[in-house]
């Protein structure tokens, strides 16, 4: 800690070359601290490596852009694959941006390196280097909702794979193309493209399975692709088969514990992120309390190995905040979302998905409170964001949004303007998947209501029989909350008309 402190004077004081000593000499004593057997509490050693690594990526980077930069040559330091743990342990803080900075560097770096023309064993070992750093960096544009910019990184180094030359017995290359193709279906995914995304991950799963049993090793690769499989059957309101991928994720994780040592890859993290998808099932299912104990125990155990500023930690609040909102716990949910909110904010930027889909969660709290007004300046902010992230054929989450401030709309008395946003959602959730997904049930439910306060009864009758032939389908069960409001609705109706007549 000493060897730290002093090397951030030195930093301050400008005097690069001290404060690189220094916190090279810190970082070497925490690593002999690490590989001994006596280190006390490794999670905490780890948090402490990341941070001077990225004490020693400041110097760097102050160096490197101050006005007295020197003729000084980082030449061995980048050859050594510093700025690669430096950008690792920026990612691994939940500093996104920041780790992006230093894997585009290496980028530059290697792209140098590649019109030098290497040849033979290091050029192989460079193009491997390349791809490690585009799939990187398309993972963070992806975190950070640059989703083209993703799509073309991982696309980039898929291209860079196809193009060494093949040979059977190259399994490396093998799995890094499955790999690769996971981090495509990952961002097609986030853009509402599920069926391209689980026909990316159909294609990689067998390749990463027969591998994984040929070297008689449970690969994580294995794990996270049965785990984004299980997201793309949750979006698809697919839950049982959704649960299914979740469990075989989180089994292959807990295998594979003993072999995962480095803070980059923690098991226990990626078996935490199965366990917050299935509280996500229960949440679907109108499971509350099974959905709260998931993720408060989810919480809990992140909280013990991330700062609680970590991107992370405010997806995990995001989904607590949901379930309150289910229970009708509005103080309880608006004070997870305002937390979810101020860390994606800080860390993400204002004009990024993740934060609008926490303003979309604190408008539609404000709508149930009714606070229209205030409901539908936020989730227009929210829609506003959404549309310029994502795509002009826009994905659920815009759909979501454009409903909400539907019902603000006709709350308000704007009926003609309501229907006109419910109209635009419904086009929208068709176009993405079809007639049969809950979230045209959301649509059609929201119609209704709308066509019943107009006592246009016989089209709401119609409009609630739909969302209860869409519900059935999906095998809700009669107690869940949804299909609780649609028997209501159509019992109003009944009673409303008879009081008309």
């Amino acid at each position: 800690e000493i060897w730290n402190k002093m090397g951030k004077v030195y930093l301050q004081e400008n005097k690069f070359d001290m404060a690189m000593e220094h916190f090279q000499h810190a970082l070497q004593l925490q690593q002999q601290q690490q590989q001994s057997s006596s280190a006390q509490n490794p999670k905490t050693l780890e948090k402490d490596i990341c941070a001077t690594l990225v004490n020693i990526g400041a110097v760097y980077y102050k160096e490197r852009n101050s006005l007295n930069h020197s003729k000084h040559t980082y030449h061995d330091f980048t050859q050594s694959g510093m700025l690669l743990q430096i950008a690792n342990a920026h990612e691994v803080r939940g500093e996104y941006i920041m780790s992006m900075k230093f894997y585009e560097e290496m980028l530059q770096l290697l792209d140098n390196n590649s019109r030098n023309k290497r040849k033979g064993k290091n050029k192989k070992k460079s193009e491997e280097e390349l791809v490690y750093v585009l799939n990187c960096l398309g993972s963070l544009s992806r975190k950070t909702g640059r989703y083209v910019e993703a799509l073309d990184f991982h696309n980039r180094a898929l291209k860079t794979l196809l193009s060494l030359p093949s040979s059977k017995d190259d399994d490396v290359t093998s799995i890094a193309i499955a790999e690769t193709r996971v981090y495509i279906g990952t961002v097609k995914c986030q853009m509402g493209y599920f069926q391209e995304a689980l026909q990316l991950y159909e294609k990689a799963l067998p390749i990463q399975t027969s591998l994984s049993r040929k070297k008689n090793v449970t690969t994580p690769n294995v794990a996270n692709t049965l785990l984004q499989m299980g997201i793309v059957y949750l979006q698809l309101c697919q839950y049982d088969q959704a649960l299914k991928f979740f469990h075989d994720a989180q089994q292959q994780q807990q295998q594979s514990i003993p072999q995962q040592k480095t803070p980059q890859n923690n098991p226990h993290l990626d078996t935490l992120e199965s366990a917050l998808q299935i509280g996500r099932v229960h949440l679907e299912r109108g499971s509350y309390p099974r959905a709260l104990k998931e993720f408060t125990n989810v919480l809990d155990s992140q909280t013990q190995i991330l700062d609680r500023h970590h991107p992370t930690i405010a997806t995990t609040l995001h989904f607590i905040g949901q379930t309150h909102v289910k229970n009708n716990e509005f103080g309880l949910a608006m004070k997870n979302y305002e937390e979810c909110f101020e860390i994606r904010r800080k860390v993400l930027g204002y004009e990024n998905p993740d934060v609008a889909s926490a303003l979309h969660s604190i408008g539609e709290a404000h709508l149930q409170n009714k606070r229209y007004e205030r409901a539908l300046r936020i989730l227009q902010d929210s829609l506003r964001i959404r549309s310029e992230a994502l795509d002009d054929e826009h994905s659920l989450d815009v759909a979501q949004t454009i409903i909400s401030i539907g019902v603000a709309h006709e709350n308000l008395g704007k009926t003609k303007e309501a229907m006109e946003y419910f109209q635009e959602a419904l086009a929208l959730v068709e176009n993405k998947v079809g007639c049969h997904h809950p979230m045209m049930a959301h649509v059609d439910y929201s119609i209704g209501n709308l066509l019943l306060r107009q006592c246009s009864f016989e089209e709401a009758q119609e409009k609630f029989e739909k969302c209860q032939h869409i519900y059935r389908l999906v095998g809700l069960e009669e107690n869940h909350p949804d299909v609780v409001n649609i028997h209501n609705s159509m019992e109003r109706v009944k009673r409303e008309e008879e009081l008309c007549v």
